[in-house]
């Protein structure tokens, strides 16, 4: 899948907030999909289809369709599924260069 086939609803200054908020909330559910996913599939990889109680979720928080979220899924997916290890790279370079530009406040909370 390409940019050009996500749905209108994407393709705005909007939508891309909309994706952002998808990007910041579905890695959170990575333990219940995984909880959901047939035990046959390795939990390694992300699986090809989010469960519906998800993606009706989803389009709930993100202010999108059932359509969009699918469609999100399929591009991202895999960026999705591994957010953890690429959280915890930002994480470490906030701790050895943020905290000289001032930003130690804002992150630490």
């Amino acid at each position: 899948m390409n940019m050009q086939q996500l749905p209108e609803e994407l393709l705005s200054a909007d939508g891309v907030f909309k994706m952002s908020t998808f990007l910041t909330y579905l890695p959170r559910f990575k333990n219940d999909i995984t909880l959901i996913m047939d035990t046959n599939l390795p939990t390694d990889i992300p699986p090809p289809v989010l469960p519906s109680s998800i993606t009706a979720f989803l389009a709930m928080l993100c202010d999108l369709s059932d359509e969009a979220i699918e469609k999100l899924w399929n591009l991202l997916k895999d960026v999705v599924w591994h957010w953890t290890e690429k959280m915890q790279a930002i994480d470490e370079r906030y701790h050895l260069f943020g905290g000289n530009l001032g930003y130690r406040t804002f992150f630490y909370l």
